[in-house]
């Protein structure tokens, strides 16, 4: 009977034991499969942040090169403006000068009919003259 107790107690500590040894089995494992939720939580939050930081850093060299190519826009524009003004400038300034050129001959033309006209009138009353004193010298000679 004493024996059987004892029999007893030895089986009901093995159980104890393997009872005691299955549930630190247990919590094992579940630790294990805690830390490696946790660490593939934690990868997959670095990558995502990773990702972010990839993204912003596109956009950002994107939004650079936009700004690029409207300063460059911007600067072809003003400079074809600057070109077309300097050649607005330039045509102006050539009719100016033609239009300059046409008025001085015009006045040299004049003046040159101003002074035709002057001549053939003071050759006209020398001719005139000269025919006044020739008939005043026949009469003269008439008379005589």
């Amino acid at each position: 009977s004493t024996e059987d107790e004892q029999m007893q107690k030895y089986l009901e500590e093995e159980r104890t034991a393997e009872e005691a040894a299955r549930a630190m089995r247990e919590r094992i494992e579940a630790r294990k499969r805690d830390m490696a939720n946790q660490k593939k939580g934690t990868e997959d939050e670095q990558m995502q942040k990773y990702l972010e930081e990839e993204r912003a850093s596109e956009e950002a060299a994107r939004a650079m090169k936009e700004r690029i190519e409207a300063r460059k826009k911007d600067l072809a524009s003003k400079k074809k403006s600057e070109e077309e003004a300097q050649m607005q400038k330039y045509l102006e300034e050539e009719r100016a000068a033609e239009e300059a050129a046409r008025a001085m001959k015009e006045r040299i033309e004049a003046r040159k009919r101003d002074l035709a006209n002057q001549k053939k009138g003071t050759e006209d009353e020398q001719m005139q003259k000269y025919l006044e004193e020739e008939r005043a010298s026949e009469e003269a000679a008439r008379a005589m």
